[in-house]
């Protein structure tokens, strides 16, 4: 029987307005909340301003290399917070066979 545990990335939307220290919190957070979810955390991914996706895309293309199935957001905003983009964006990871917890709300 195999002891390895799901594997879990983390992404977060960085800005101007969040300080390092609110960054280091975040990522605890998220590093803590995987394992409560019984998940082995993998590494962040860190979007940097808004309107930009790659890292979102390269997020997506790395789960399914890994065959990983779990990513963890602080919240959806991190995403985006236009309402049908943010929806896109979703849908992009039910088809990536991922799923996204937020941690505002589990």
């Amino acid at each position: 029987m195999s002891n390895l545990k799901p594997l879990a990335y983390g992404y977060l939307r960085l800005s101007p307005e969040i300080d390092d220290g609110t960054v280091r919190v975040i990522e605890l957070k998220v590093k803590q909340h995987a394992e409560a979810l019984g998940y082995e955390f993998a590494t962040y991914f860190y979007e940097d301003g808004s309107g930009c996706f790659s890292a979102w895309n390269e997020l997506l293309t790395e789960v399914q290399r890994a065959d990983a199935h779990h990513v963890i957001v602080p919240s959806l905003d991190h995403l985006t917070s236009h309402p049908i983009l943010r929806l896109s964006l979703l849908q992009r990871a039910q088809e990536a066979k991922v799923e996204v917890h937020e941690l505002s709300d589990e």
